[in-house]
């Protein structure tokens, strides 16, 4: 029970100072942000559980598993065997939908945070401007301490994700083609 408080206080903490480093325009206190971001990231792990994930999205387990089943949400084996939602997946949707919901959208928030990122995929990736520019700090400084195993691994994944996003898109365009 003790992991879960963590968990849940990290994700808000992370989502909190990626929300703040995205309204400052210092780059110095733009890059402590990051820097502590990170912490937090790194103390929540590589995965997050379902129940927590759907907590920081709000939303629920099922729908949440909808997502999943949709490919919208990359997952990975926790140690345990349990499907876990992939931690910077979460924080970078949990900011989307804080953002959402300060703009005073109330409903489909979680849809509407999966629709800008599918848009901005299309328009050449989570490392284009304009769309968690606050990241790129964090991801190159990630890339120097992550592993080599570590890299292949997240290649894999994201070729698996990349793939599936390919067959969804190709099943669309027949189901479209068949009407």
């Amino acid at each position: 029970m003790g992991r879960h408080i963590d968990i849940d206080r990290a994700l808000a903490d992370a989502v909190e100072l990626r929300l703040i480093a995205s309204k400052v325009s210092e780059p110095d206190a733009r890059t402590q942000l990051a820097r502590l971001t990170r912490r937090r990231i790194t103390d929540i792990g590589p995965s997050v559980p379902k129940t927590r994930a759907a907590k920081a999205l709000g939303v629920t387990v099922p729908a949440l598993d909808r997502w999943i089943a949709r490919g919208a949400l990359k997952t990975r084996r926790s140690t345990s065997s349990r499907e876990e939602i992939d931690t910077l997946s979460v924080v970078d949707l949990a900011v989307e939908v804080a953002a959402l919901a300060e703009s005073g959208r109330k409903r489909g928030l979680l849809a509407e945070a999966l629709a800008r990122r599918e848009r901005a995929l299309a328009g050449g990736g989570m490392g284009t401007r304009g769309f968690f520019a606050d990241q790129q700090a964090e991801r190159r400084e990630e890339l120097a301490t992550v592993s080599a195993g570590e890299r292949v691994a997240q290649a894999i994944s994201l070729s698996r994700t990349a793939t599936k996003i390919a067959v969804a898109g190709a099943r669309a365009r027949a189901a479209g083609g068949a009407a």
